[in-house]
């Protein structure tokens, strides 16, 4: 099994570079609404934008595009992309804080499974935050 460390691609939510622990997951079968299908649906495209190293920039809050930086993009894809395509991925709990959705979804790969949050701007809609980390 690919062993992935607690990894921070770069959240900038709270302002600046603050740091960002995810709550404890609270479990949820499926999302609830459209905008959590929407969500999911955009979630599971930046988890294969990752693996691949292709970051859409424009779709970034400046800050995130700031954090983001290329080799990090780089270190990431090269940790992920073995990973191959997730077979399963849903929604395990929605936050809201400071003018940002976080949502985190428990993703299973073959041979691993990751927790992902993927957070938005409220005002914008913009990438506010991802990070993976081992599932807990």
């Amino acid at each position: 099994m690919i062993r992935i460390l607690s990894f921070a691609l770069a959240l900038a939510l709270l302002g600046g570079t603050a740091a960002y622990a995810a709550p404890t997951p609270a479990p949820s079968p499926a999302p609830t609404s459209t905008a959590d299908a929407a969500a999911a649906v955009q979630a599971a495209a930046w988890v294969r934008a990752i693996q691949a190293g292709t970051i859409d920039r424009a779709s970034l809050t400046p800050e995130m595009d700031k954090l983001l930086t290329p080799a990090l993009v780089t270190a990431t894809a090269a940790q992920l992309g073995p990973l191959g395509a997730p077979v399963a991925m849903r929604q395990t709990q929605l936050v809201h804080k400071d003018g940002n959705t976080a949502r985190v979804y428990a993703v299973d790969f073959a041979h691993a499974s990751l927790t992902f949050v993927y957070a938005t701007d409220d005002a914008t809609g913009k990438v506010s935050g991802l990070r993976f980390s081992n599932a807990e």
